[in-house]
């Protein structure tokens, strides 16, 4: 079976949500007025508490409470109870991390993604390929014991922006044909939480899989760094000579311990992130024109939009800030990904700004297939 995929090419920066004060540089309206609804993350997180004075007086310490913490959430089943992880400062630690603990070689990873992922397995020389959600079915689909096309597999799950998801039991038969070649499976499960049976952690003890969860994303804690790499014993004790100690730091570990044993907030959330994107999908499928958009996609925590083209996406994007509302913008597709209001005020001036640009007319000029 013949795969037509396109080599990474790095791009001269990367770009990411978030960058208030810069946008509101650019366009001269103050920070205090904008709506961030660019980072995709939860954004009624955790309520953080006053802390302990003692946590900004030691150093990191393990065993005080974080490890058991994240054993209780990430594996409920006391029978089988996970300990193959290493916490790490955010996902983005184990993302630069990774491509230099593996020997040099081909790595897939999704044509639309998170852009640190290609970048940094570009930066330490690696072949970095684009591959589509079609070549993973073909990959289902070949014959057996035909030689797979990549050493590494990085899947993102689910993806962001596109929201793609994958089943358990898809993956599970993608890791049975990568096992039987002798490659590797690494899963980004950042934004996994709201979808926890879907997860491969179950499979965290096989050497050929690594998996990456964040605290990030659904207890709205991005400014903690606070991550955990899941894997076998040797990859961990590879991962961890490379990374040191104090990770991360005393008020992190004491934020991430609370946030992870609050059973109470996190099923509260759950239920509150659902209905909330579910909320933004029908304002924005009332307001933006259809004959605009290729397609309009929901997960838990945004609303990813592809348009019909660049001209649209961009004024769009550019009316948005008109109202200091930003949104992400990506430059190597016609997407916009739209994160959750925070409040009845966010949401009455999202809407309002909407409400303004589906009066504007725009003429398409170049199609993009």
């Amino acid at each position: 079976m013949t795969f037509t995929l396109t080599r990474y090419t790095a791009p001269s920066e990367l770009t990411h949500g978030g960058g208030i004060i810069e946008v509101a540089k650019a366009t001269g309206i103050p920070p205090k007025h904008w709506i961030d609804l660019s980072t995709g993350i939860n954004p009624n997180g955790w309520p953080v508490p006053a802390l302990p004075a003692s946590t900004w007086q030691r150093l990191p310490e393990s065993n005080d409470g974080l490890e058991q913490a994240i054993q209780q959430y990430y594996s409920p089943d006391i029978k089988s109870r996970l300990t193959n992880f290493i916490i790490t400062a955010g996902s983005q630690s184990a993302i630069q991390l990774l491509p230099q603990v593996f020997s040099k070689g081909t790595v897939w990873v999704p044509e639309e993604g998170y852009s640190e992922h290609p970048y940094w397995w570009d930066f330490f020389q690696h072949k970095v390929f684009l591959y589509s959600p079609n070549d993973l079915e073909q990959l289902l689909n070949q014959e057996k014991g035909t030689p797979l096309p990549f050493d590494t597999l990085l899947i993102i799950n689910p993806n962001n922006p596109t929201t793609q998801t994958y089943k358990k039991i898809f993956l599970e038969k993608l890791l049975n044909i990568i096992k039987a070649e002798g490659k590797r499976l690494i899963i980004d499960e950042a934004f996994l939480d709201t979808q926890s049976e879907h997860s491969l952690l179950s499979h965290s003890n096989n050497k050929h899989v690594v998996i990456l969860r964040s605290l990030g994303k659904f207890f709205g804690l991005a400014g903690i760094r606070c991550g955990v790499l899941f894997s076998h014993a040797s990859l961990l004790n590879t991962v961890q000579q490379h990374l040191g100690p104090w990770q991360v730091a005393t008020p992190s570990r004491w934020v991430a311990t609370q946030a992870l044993n609050d059973t109470k907030w996190q099923e509260e959330a759950k239920v509150t992130l659902k209905n909330t994107s579910c909320r933004l999908e029908k304002i924005l499928q009332q307001y933006l024109s259809s004959n605009d958009i290729t397609s309009l996609n929901r997960s838990d925590y945004f609303c990813s939009i592809l348009f019909s083209n660049i001209e649209i996406q961009q004024t769009i994007y550019h009316q948005l800030q008109t109202h200091a509302i930003l949104v992400r913008l990506f430059h190597n597709s016609p997407r916009l990904r739209i994160g959750l209001p925070k409040n009845e005020r966010e949401w009455e001036k999202l809407t309002l700004a909407l409400d303004k640009i589906q009066t504007i007319k725009i003429t398409p000029k170049t199609k993009h297939i």
